[in-house]
């Protein structure tokens, strides 16, 4: 199952900071749990990793090894990705080194699981990508920053273009394990459980009470004050009270209210949550119970809403399945391959 992956590569790097940090303060926690209480053989039990054969290994694994040229390549990928002062941050937490390396070994199983086919192809994606990924970076960086950027983490193009390929032949490889009716039930679960998310926009009627101005940071009036206000409102509209004209009596919201408090066909990204909530998840022509946010309480009438279809999304579905999956086979399958690292010393910088 084909997929676009340079339009998610930062949030699936950024996944993987916090699965490379998680891991390691968890590994560290176990440690210590077992070290104070004296017990072995539990549950959480971290299993102990010799040291490698070769001195020029990082890694040693069943079938393959890392050497230091590719781990210090991986690595500058990943710094030159993060940034590296916020790269560096991460080298300082115990054991990010350790699960960096495992990482490694994980895009390397998984890419000996692909096919020629699959890897011919992906090469092919990969130069694409990688000029997309520099007109990118010098669009926010600056013209000529994408060679300084790699001088200052250490290395050339060609350890980025060879990053890609790895990462997109492992994802390929990872998709590859997941079938559109897995794709149809998360899509059909987020619907259910978060339908926020496939929210893109809504047609919302609303009536405002404000107890606070965030432009002036005041009071505007008590949380009992505004209820009794709210109660009113409601005793109107269960009178049979057209809500429009409510909306111009009543509403603070000088945005809406000569509108009948309507804000039509709106991306609802851009209001605060629980009123974004609201809108995507109160049923459609019904008037909800009030709603709190930090301007005051909303009566909230949504006419309409559209929702994301599957084919809209599945390629981001598919992209955070595969996330997932990686995410178990780094921590649960490829640890068990792995026969020896050895992390060279990493000199972090001081906070000074």
């Amino acid at each position: 199952m084909q997929q676009g992956k340079l339009k998610w590569i930062k949030g699936f790097m950024m996944a993987l900071s916090l699965v490379l940090v998680l891991t390691a303060c968890g590994q560290e926690a176990d440690e210590e749990g077992a070290a104070d209480t004296g017990e072995s053989g539990t549950e959480n039990e971290v299993v102990e990793i010799g040291p490698t054969e070769d001195a020029g290994n990082v890694a040693e694994y069943e079938g393959g090894e890392v050497t230091v040229e590719e781990f210090n390549s991986f690595t500058g990928v990943m710094k030159l990705l993060y940034t590296p002062p916020y790269f560096d941050q991460l080298q300082a937490t115990p054991g990010f080194n350790d699960n960096l390396v495992k990482q490694l070994v994980a895009f390397e199983l998984l890419e000996a699981k692909a096919d020629e086919e699959t890897k011919k192809e992906q090469q092919e994606i990969a130069e694409g990508d990688l000029q997309t990924f520099i007109a990118e970076y010098e669009a926010a960086n600056g013209e000529g920053s994408w060679s300084q950027g790699l001088e200052e983490v250490g290395i050339v193009e060609e350890d980025f273009r060879t990053f890609i390929v790895l990462s997109n032949v492992s994802q390929e490889v990872l998709s590859n394990q997941i079938s559109d009716e897995e794709v149809q039930a998360e899509y059909n679960r987020v619907l259910s459980e978060t339908p926020a998310q496939l929210v893109s926009q809504a047609t919302v009627s609303h009536i405002l009470i404000q107890t606070f101005d965030p432009a002036t940071e005041e009071e505007i009036r008590s949380e009992e004050e505004a209820m009794a206000i709210v109660d009113e409102v409601y005793a109107k509209l269960d009178a049979g009270e057209d809500f429009g004209e409510l909306a111009k009596e009543y509403s603070e919201d000088e945005g809406s209210k000569n509108n009948g408090g309507t804000y039509e066909n709106a991306n609802i990204n851009n209001w605060v949550e629980e009123f974004k909530l609201a809108a995507a998840e109160q049923p459609v022509g019904e008037i909800g119970k009030p709603v709190k946010t930090v301007y005051g309480y909303h009566i909230i009438k949504v006419d309409d809403r559209t929702e994301l279809s599957f084919d809209e999304v599945k390629d981001a579905i598919l992209a955070s399945l595969v996330q997932g999956k990686l995410q178990t086979y780094s921590t649960e399958e490829a640890v068990g391959l792995i026969t020896g690292i050895s992390v060279p010393e990493i000199a972090v910088p001081s906070e000074e």
